[in-house]
């Protein structure tokens, strides 16, 4: 009867799809090791050619502050560390800390970036939408997704409201609403997917205890 209370309560999900039971939630990390070390793997390559052909695109033209430069250059070391720390990585924690690293690499540089443009600078917004919806694909727990997510959000709306000077009239209005939708969009589809890839888990578990 303990056994298998223990069972379930080990089986149970937390608001932020984790396993309650440490142990359990332990064993599941250890077992994403492989597919989290691809997707920061790739995810660092992915940063590091960036940075480097921004840079190459940014040598020589006008206008373009050296603190930019050095800003994506920055950006590309802090992939490099990332990408040698995972590549080498034999336990899931050193997996998921590469993978922050490389998150809060990117992210406070970007904002560097953004204080660097000029006051009335927009069109970076974009960009930093398709960022906040990446925090929750990349990262791989909602609570770290949650953290960063909401850090960068911060400090962009800060930036927005202290620092820029737009010209449109409905930024004011845009550019929180549309922070908040990335940060919305992101949390739905991450949350349910992080339930089923645990549920996922389970039916693995299940699935190996009857063969034996």
């Amino acid at each position: 009867m303990s056994d298998d209370s223990g069972n379930k309560q080990g089986n149970e999900f937390s608001i932020l799809s984790e396993f309650r039971a440490t142990q359990q939630e332990s064993n599941y990390r250890a077992s994403t090791i492989n597919a989290a070390r691809r997707l920061n793997i790739g995810a660092a390559v992915l940063v590091m050619a960036a940075s480097i052909l921004f840079t190459l695109n940014d040598i020589g033209l006008k206008g373009i502050q050296d603190s930019v430069i050095v800003i994506r250059n920055t950006i590309a070391l802090v992939a490099l560390a990332s990408f040698l720390i995972c590549w080498r990585a034999k336990t899931w924690q050193l997996v998921y800390f590469s993978t922050y690293l490389l998150a809060a690499g990117l992210y406070t540089c970007v904002i560097l970036i953004n204080l660097s443009r000029p006051s009335d600078y927009l069109l970076h917004l974009g960009v930093d939408a398709v960022l906040l919806i990446g925090i929750f694909i990349a990262l791989p727990t909602v609570g770290s997704q949650i953290l960063i997510a909401s850090s960068f959000s911060i400090a962009l709306v800060v930036i927005h409201y202290l620092v820029k000077t737009p010209t449109y009239e409905m930024a004011n209005i845009v550019v929180p609403g549309v922070i908040v939708l990335s940060n919305i969009i992101g949390l739905m589809a991450s949350i349910p997917s992080n339930k089923t890839k645990r549920e996922l888990f389970l039916l693995q578990q299940t699935d190996s205890s009857s063969e034996q």
